[in-house]
């Protein structure tokens, strides 16, 4: 009957959608490099090109979560295992994720983020990652051995 085929239709749909494990910006997988704003550690703030962030993640997919303020639209450069997957251009006011790849092989990946818009464009908030159902982020990547302070 048509009622048994839209119930199938539907636990097909549900069956195949794979939610999503949420990463906040608090983790402590998470290497922040440059100036940020740490006052709200679930939305660390930053204005400036070049500051970047660095974590190592399980799974197949990645998705990032950005808040930008009313007038800013960042791009930001995404590396998975050194190479570029995608650059994402945010959208002005908007709070919202943005899917980078869903074509990893399965297992570890390193994850570099880095803000490619200077700070006259605007700020920009990290709100964390979206990945794979059951996914997770490793341990924080290592500091550099040699560091410059100015």
């Amino acid at each position: 009957s048509e009622t048994k085929m839209k119930a199938v239709s539907l636990l097909t749909l549900a069956a195949g959608a794979s939610a999503a494990t949420t990463i906040s910006a608090d983790d402590p997988g998470f290497l922040y490099g440059g100036r940020f704003d740490m006052s709200d550690p679930k939305a660390p703030r930053f204005d400036y090109s070049g500051v970047h962030i660095e974590a190592t993640f399980s799974g197949t997919s990645l998705s990032v979560h950005f808040a930008d303020n009313d007038y800013s639209q960042n791009l930001y450069n995404i590396f998975v295992d050194s190479d570029l997957v995608g650059v994402v251009q945010t959208t002005a006011g908007a709070d919202q994720v943005y899917p980078v790849t869903s074509s990893l092989a399965d297992g570890w990946h390193s994850l570099f983020i880095e803000k490619r818009t200077e700070a006259m464009l605007g700020s920009g908030t990290f709100k964390g990652l979206e990945l794979d159902d059951g996914a997770a982020l490793g341990d924080t990547p290592g500091l550099p051995k040699r560091n410059m302070w100015f």
